[in-house]
């Protein structure tokens, strides 16, 4: 199980790099779209960090999300195009890599059990 949890966790660093280098490619063209791929980089290595460490939920919520966000907002993308454009533009080989991990990364989560969380114990009183 810590496999499937380190590879979710270094899927999901991959997905934050990728992240990064979109938002690196985007900085001339759509500042909005690099300032959105940045910040969801950083938020995946900090999530990434912490599923690696704790596999707690919140971290399994978080790369989920991100993961989520980003298969849909370029699967949109590539369907519609970007607010503004005319026709929507082919997609680029990041995209493509994006799509890709998205998948990965939401794959390997629902794969990956949660921790199990301990029952409350009761409290005993003693007279």
């Amino acid at each position: 199980m810590v496999r499937r949890v380190r590879a979710t966790a270094a899927s999901a660093v991959l997905l934050a790099a990728a992240h990064g280098y979109l938002a690196w490619l985007q900085y001339d063209d759509t500042a909005y779209l690099a300032l959105l791929s940045g910040v969801a980089a950083l938020l995946g290595i900090i999530a990434a960090a912490r599923l690696w460490w704790a596999n707690c939920m919140e971290s399994r919520f978080v790369t989920a999300a991100i993961a989520l966000g980003a298969l849909l907002g370029h699967l949109l993308v590539a369907a519609v195009g970007l607010p503004g454009q005319r026709q929507a533009l082919p997609p680029q080989a990041i995209d493509v890599i994006i799509v890709a991990l998205s998948c990965a990364v939401l794959l390997l989560l629902v794969i990956t059990r949660p921790p199990p969380r301990a029952p409350p114990q009761e409290q005993r009183r003693t007279c």
